[in-house]
């Protein structure tokens, strides 16, 4: 699939949407139409660039963008107050220099997936208090986990402890 300008049509009723696997579609435009979506799967749109059409969409609780190795900017997330889950596992990989301090303004985020993305400063991170659920195996530059004490994680998967021997 390479053109979703039909979904435009459903704008009214669409509250879950799975594009999982469309991995010739560039563009999610037509998504800005889609006001009351609850739940997005976008896993593995691997060439899609550009979120931002998704920002729109105000009432989105769950995200999944894992695979989506080509997003340029996480900027546009920012803007879904009700987010509660978020999935950006293998997103990103290829860009290391993704800013990754719009999850810290996402304030109901519960669940949130970074495995192997290229996050560094986990500071961002104090700001999210209704986190619980943390996943960061394989980033490889998340070193100190010293900023999540003040979040009252239940479940954490750090980066591998060979990789960094720290206690938490």
């Amino acid at each position: 699939m390479q053109d979703i300008s039909p979904i435009a049509n459903m704008e009214k009723h669409l509250i879950y949407l799975s594009l999982h696997g469309c991995r010739n579609l560039t563009s999610i435009e037509s998504l800005s139409n889609c006001k009351r979506l609850r739940e997005v799967n976008l896993t593995e749109l691997v060439k899609l660039e550009d979120i931002s059409p998704i920002s729109v969409c105000k009432d989105i609780e769950v995200l999944n963008l894992s695979d989506c190795k080509s997003i340029l900017s996480i900027q546009p997330l920012q803007s879904l107050a009700k987010l509660k889950d978020l999935d950006l596992s293998f997103a990103c990989e290829k860009f290391e220099d993704v800013d990754f301090c719009p999850l810290g303004k996402i304030g109901n985020l519960e669940k949130l997936n970074l495995k192997r993305t290229c996050i560094s400063d986990l500071k961002i991170l104090t700001s999210c208090r209704k986190l619980r659920e943390l996943n960061l195996s394989e980033c490889r530059q998340a070193c100190d986990l010293n900023p999540l004490r003040v979040i009252p994680l239940t479940k954490l998967i750090r980066p591998e402890p060979a990789d960094h021997p720290q206690p938490f």
